[in-house]
């Protein structure tokens, strides 16, 4: 399954292909060129909008992280939400 993205910033729709049905999608708050996409296989997968290109053969060019959730090793769900939070680190 692929995700097409219309980027406001980019004159052309940018084609996401993860394999997989892409199950959520959320921008990061803080720094909106994160891009967070949650798939059918568990696997969450954060891209750098800037960094997506039309032009290329690699359909996962962006892509900075993926991760999948150490509760869901050895089985496989869906993830139906994606929520960015900031954590702060306070040493006082």
């Amino acid at each position: 399954m692929s995700l097409i993205l219309h980027d406001f910033f980019l004159t052309q729709d940018i084609l996401i292909d993860c394999g997989k049905a892409v199950t959520s999608i959320n921008l990061n708050p803080i720094t909106p060129y994160h891009l967070g996409i949650g798939c059918e296989d568990s696997t969450v997968r954060v891209f750098d909008r800037r960094a997506l290109s039309s032009s290329s053969s690699n359909k996962m060019n962006g892509m900075f992280c993926q991760f999948r959730p150490d509760s869901l090793n050895g089985r496989t769900c869906r993830v139906t939400s994606l929520n960015y939070r900031c954590v702060l680190n306070c040493s006082t």
